[in-house]
């Protein structure tokens, strides 16, 4: 970001392979600011089915793509910062 902020996006909060199907939770990924001082704070990550893009818009807030690897089911999130 012009602030310096680097955003970073996880998939899954756990890693691939400790993803299950059964439990929703597990498919989570998550956002975090990281500052230029390294202090990081979680953004989103409740919800944040298998995020696969992010983008900074004109607007200063971060979209997302969730459901990124589940076919037709994707959405955008607009996230303000």
């Amino acid at each position: 970001a012009d602030d310096g902020t680097v955003y970073v996006l996880q998939i899954s909060r756990g890693g691939l392979l400790m993803v299950d199907p059964t439990d929703p939770s597990t498919m989570e990924g998550q956002l975090t600011a990281v500052a230029p001082d390294g202090t990081q704070t979680v953004i989103a990550s409740e919800g944040l089915v298998f995020p696969t893009g992010m983008a900074i818009g004109p607007d200063g807030a971060l979209y997302v793509a969730t459901f990124g690897v589940v076919g037709e089911a994707g959405q955008i999130w607009k996230i303000a910062v």
